[in-house]
């Protein structure tokens, strides 16, 4: 129960992590017109966890979480380079200054409440390659959360907070909203499940409308969302 708890902490919109403050793409997606609809929204984000999530995000956090000790939350001595070399490949799959700026603000954010909540949780400093999936992995495996309920709390939390931001830039009702999250569960699921298999070579990902929206939102003459 206390590891659920503690996931459920992770997971929660009022972390104050700063995620809630971009919308990864999806701002200039709108702008753009290429999502218009729920259609066209469930299209948005279904798109990024079948061809992102699945080859990127999950399978780091897994091969991430089974490289860190219980006791410490810190790669084992032996699987240290390749943990390293996990976080540099995710931060270079950052494909535009705004994902790479979201990704230092949010990994620090985390790092500095989880030395908060607990000092002794001791997950390292990586050069200069924030990796937001290594770090969550590493306080799900400190707290003992099982890995595939971990994953599906962070997957979730990166759905939920798309369609939060959708709810800000679109006419979506509430009941519409959760409907959506609904619809998204068995995909969730699947990814979760599938990511585990994926291995070390497999990993990557490239997403170029996803990447040209997230550049073009830089200079959005208008906008909700931190660039």
């Amino acid at each position: 129960m206390h590891a659920q708890l503690r996931l459920l902490q992770l997971t929660s919109p009022s972390l104050p992590i700063g995620a809630f403050a971009y919308s990864q793409g999806l701002e200039q997606a709108i702008e753009q017109k290429w999502v218009t609809d729920s259609k066209t929204l469930m299209h948005w984000i279904e798109g990024q966890l079948k061809e992102s999530w699945l080859y990127s995000e999950l399978p780091i956090y897994f091969h991430s979480y089974r490289a860190f000790s219980i006791n410490t939350a810190h790669p084992k001595e032996q699987t240290q380079t390749a943990w390293q070399t996990l976080c540099a490949h995710w931060y270079a799959s950052r494909e535009s200054s705004e994902l790479r700026a979201e990704a230092k603000h949010t990994d620090q954010a985390l790092r500095t409440l989880l030395k908060q909540l607990t000092p002794e949780l001791a997950p390292p400093e990586c050069d200069n390659t924030p990796c937001p999936p290594a770090l969550f992995a590493a306080a799900c495996k400190y707290w003992k959360i099982q890995a595939t309920d971990g994953a599906q709390g962070f997957c979730w939390s990166w759905v939920e907070n798309q369609i939060i931001a959708a709810t800000k830039l679109m006419a979506l009702g509430q009941t519409e909203c959760q409907t959506h999250l609904s619809t998204l569960i068995p995909t969730i699921e699947s990814v979760c499940i599938d990511a585990k298999e994926i291995t070390l070579e497999q990993i990557g990902q490239s997403l170029p409308a996803v990447a040209i929206a997230s550049a073009n939102h830089e200079e959005q003459y208008c906008r909700l969302f931190r660039s």
